[in-house]
């Protein structure tokens, strides 16, 4: 048998080594080329925003905040003065009315005594 340079285990070695490459590149990178993944930003809506929904809507801030419902209206106005861009509403049932097509994902912070 002949001693070939590139042996079995060269072969190896490098396409761990090449593939282990093309996985860490970063995705600033990919994206840089004009390509942008439909899944990058969420459309978000909020329901209870007046309370606790509002920390919790800031945690989602890099999302796209598209919609903002809560019944006390005065008592959510720092929430929505935080996100200006949101539709207000004070009926959930109105806001998937007019927003359920575009909706890719719901906050919902009640407190349990609201339920019925």
């Amino acid at each position: 048998m002949e001693n070939n340079a590139y042996s079995r285990r060269n072969f190896l070695k490098n396409s761990v080594v090449a593939t282990t490459g093309i996985s860490i590149v970063p995705s600033l990178s990919v994206s840089g080329l004009g390509h942008k993944a439909p899944s990058d930003k969420m459309n978000i809506v909020g329901i209870g925003i007046g309370g606790k929904g509002h920390p919790n809507l800031v945690g989602m801030s890099k999302e796209n905040i598209i919609g903002l419902c809560d019944v006390d209206l005065k008592y959510a106005e720092t929430c929505f003065k935080e996100f200006p861009a949101a539709k207000r509403y004070a009926d959930w049932r109105k806001m998937f009315d007019e927003m359920g097509k575009s909706i890719d994902g719901v906050m919902v912070a009640t407190a349990d005594h609201s339920q019925p």
